[in-house]
C-alpha cells in the first residue's frame, strides 16, 4: 500500500515539474494554434479528453461506493479541468492515504 502511495507521489512529482516546465518555457496559446492545422494533435486532445472525462465518472463512482461525500471528488474534478492528470494523481494520493488510514 505504501508502495503503491510512493509510486503516486513520484510519478506526480515528475509529471508537475515537467508541466510546470512546459509551461514556462512556451506558449500556451501556441498549443491552439497547432490543433488549427494539425489533425493528429486534435485527435489527441479529443481522445484525453474523452478519457478524462471517463475518469471524472469513476471518481465520482470510487467516492460513493466506499461511502464518501460528494465534495471529496467534485474537488479534485474542479482541481483536475485546469491540472488534467495533476488533479486526478491528488485524487489517486488521496485515496491512498485514506485506505492507509483505514488500515491502522
Amino acid at each position: 500500500m505504501k508502495s503503491k502511495l510512493a509510486l503516486l507521489v513520484i510519478v506526480l512529482i515528475i509529471f508537475a515539474s515537467y508541466t510546470a516546465y512546459v509551461f514556462v518555457n512556451h506558449n500556451v496559446l501556441e498549443f491552439n494554434k497547432t490543433l488549427q492545422f494539425d489533425s493528429w494533435s486534435m485527435q489527441i486532445l479529443i481522445d484525453l479528453c474523452l478519457a478524462v472525462t471517463l475518469i471524472f465518472f469513476w471518481i465520482v463512482r470510487d467516492a460513493l461506493d466506499r461511502g464518501k461525500s460528494l465534495t471529496v471528488p467534485i474537488i479534485y474534478i474542479i482541481i483536475s479541468i485546469p491540472t488534467g492528470s495533476i488533479g486526478i494523481f491528488l485524487y489517486l494520493i488521496h485515496r491512498e492515504l485514506q485506505l492507509i488510514k483505514e488500515k491502522t
